[in-house]
């Protein structure tokens, strides 16, 4: 699922996005914004499940 997410979401779709904040980025730096997001999003999603798995007790 990981890499189906990372297809959908293109360092082009990224500029569009950004662009409509008001944040103008290169297609460079949009794929290494991506891939901290990305980066960012893993860790979060392992420590909520660490968090979940310690509190009902599993091995």
């Amino acid at each position: 699922m990981k890499e189906e997410m990372r297809k959908e979401i293109t360092p082009q779709r990224a500029i569009e996005l950004l662009r409509q904040d008001g944040i103008e980025v290169d297609e460079q730096n949009a794929a290494l914004i991506l891939e901290f997001l990305f980066e960012i999003a893993e860790i979060a999603v392992d420590q909520y499940f660490e968090s979940a798995k310690k509190s009902v007790n599993l091995p």
